[in-house]
């Protein structure tokens, strides 16, 4: 739409560049005869020779700043694409940084939960709670240490594992029910951050 009128607004241009002298000329020599002289033809040529001239840096301004325009929609073109290039980059390398952290923070929560049900079956028969306590320290240092990597995590769950703990040690007799809860929620707990790192994936770049 913008170039058909540009083109209109050049023809109008060129119109009455070349109108002007024209009208002029018949407004002046209107009724005589076509001459036969090349001397006549000569200074009728002498006559639109400027007009062509400025005819012709018309032309010349014109294109020069349509070449200029076009180089500039190029550049910008090009630097809008490096940049959206540049971002999907960023974004890509944010993922991959965040998965690889990700899945050392997993690892890490499974080891825990090996080392803590291990301990808890330890403490079912010997009933130390030294053991089991530190390690309710050390659940609240990985959870401190990982909580900026995980959507969900909040600091709901220190509190929640050390209620589980606490239900636990409280028990003076055998504590297997409370056992089976505390393993039910953890499974669960794992398999929410190992939900929200798939999805992580799935999710388009935004734009």
């Amino acid at each position: 739409m913008l170039k058909r009128r540009y083109i209109f607004f050049v023809a109008v241009g060129l119109l009455i560049i070349f109108g002007i002298p024209t009208l002029i000329y018949v407004y002046h020599f209107w009724g005589s005869k076509l001459s036969h002289e090349t001397g006549d033809w000569g200074a009728f040529s002498d006559y639109l020779n400027p007009w062509f001239s400025l005819a012709n840096l018309v032309a010349l301004i014109i294109l020069t700043v349509t070449i200029a325009n076009f180089d500039e929609d190029r550049e910008n073109k090009t630097r809008q694409h490096q940049t959206q290039i540049e971002k999907e980059n960023r974004l890509f390398q944010r993922k991959i940084y965040l998965t690889e952290a990700r899945r050392a923070a997993l690892k890490n929560y499974s080891e825990f939960r090996d080392e803590f049900f291990d301990k808890l079956f330890v403490y079912e028969k010997t009933k130390k709670k030294s053991e089991i306590l530190m390690l309710v320290t050390k659940f609240e240092g990985l959870h401190q240490q990982n909580i900026d990597l995980f959507s969900i995590l909040g600091t709901n769950e220190p509190a929640k594992f050390k209620a589980f703990v606490g239900n636990i040690l409280s028990k003076s007799t055998s504590a297997e029910i409370e056992i089976k809860w505390i393993i039910e929620w953890y499974a669960s707990f794992i398999k929410s951050l190992q939900s929200e790192m798939t999805n992580e994936w799935n999710e388009p770049n935004p734009n």
